[in-house]
């Protein structure tokens, strides 16, 4: 489930006239379907029911480019139309993980699964959809009148799946951190201190391309039960989402590289988020930055005050 109790850390690199983009990474807390359904929310069962999906020549077994759902929900039918999101991650994305004796080992994945999807709803210029498909559907959609976040009740993406509506205004992100935004290479933001309204609003206009690595504490991993391909889909799924989040503000984000601390944590992760922010922010420009190119890192820590957690 996309649920909120984890807690995201970034650093500025540039100063605040730079045109910054805020993220604040969401997250699902669990692996399978959440209890917090049935103890915490109401929610509606529903079967979605696949209508057709269109692949690319010679990929008979892979995930779609676009698939279309439609399902019944509070009595109305709604259709899902969806096209994988193929920048999710960049062409030299790489894992790093840690053995027991501290070694750091680094891999470029062939196996990843790609089935995480961004999509609208038909007859809704207002909606929009972040749909991972990996085990059935999970995610989040948003229509004219309400947010909703989805997940499925087996594995089957047309077998049943929970709806449960999702109030934003109710959440209070653990740290929000704010980050620079990189630049595409035609467009040079100006740098004069008294800018006009014009300009301001041509810097905002412009397409921003940002490169992020996702660091997962030992906490988090621990969470996942050690399993990095969980692990995975769950950091994916933050991204595919955080996408969606920002495509109106045309702001692009490629995860280039994931880092898990599975061995132990490479920092003191403590509770007050700013000693976090600070420790990251050394540990980042000491090390993590001169192995591996990228324009903003997070720190996605499992929050064990969330009271979401199990």
């Amino acid at each position: 489930m996309l649920t909120l109790g984890v807690e995201c850390i970034a650093r500025e690199e540039g100063a605040l006239d730079q045109a910054q983009t805020c993220f604040c990474l969401l997250g699902d807390q669990k692996q399978s379907h959440s209890l917090a359904f049935e103890e915490m929310q109401d929610y509606e069962v529903v079967r979605p029911v696949r209508l057709h999906t269109v692949r690319k020549r010679n990929a008979e077994h892979a995930r779609p480019d676009t698939v279309t759902y439609t399902m019944t929900m509070g009595g109305h039918n709604i259709e899902m139309q969806l096209e994988k999101n193929n920048e999710l991650f960049t062409k030299d994305y790489t894992e790093t993980y840690y053995q027991e004796d501290g070694t750091r080992v680094t891999t470029t994945p062939n196996d990843i699964d790609h089935c995480y999807y961004h999509g609208k709803i038909v007859n809704d210029s207002e909606s929009s959809v972040s749909i991972s498909t990996c085990d059935g559907l999970r995610g989040y959609f948003r229509t004219s009148a309400q947010r909703y976040l989805i997940e499925p009740l087996s594995g089957d993406d047309q077998g049943y799946h929970a709806v449960t509506t999702f109030d934003g205004a109710s959440f209070t992100p653990a740290v929000c951190g704010v980050t620079n935004t990189s630049w595409n290479e035609e467009y040079e933001p100006p740098t004069s201190h008294s800018r006009s309204r014009s300009a301001v609003l041509s810097i905002v206009q412009q397409p921003k391309y940002n490169e992020l690595i996702l660091v997962a504490d030992n906490r988090e991993y621990l969470k996942m039960n050690k399993d990095l391909t969980a692990l995975r889909k769950r950091i994916f799924e933050i991204v595919n989402f955080v996408n969606t989040a920002y495509k109106p503000l045309r702001t692009f984000i490629a995860l280039v590289g994931l880092e898990v601390w599975s061995n132990s944590d490479l920092i003191t992760v403590t509770p007050p988020a700013g000693a976090n922010l600070d420790a990251f922010k050394s540990w980042r420009n000491s090390d993590l930055i001169k192995r591996q190119k990228h324009d903003n890192a997070h720190l996605i820590r499992y929050n064990t005050d969330s009271k979401n957690h199990s």
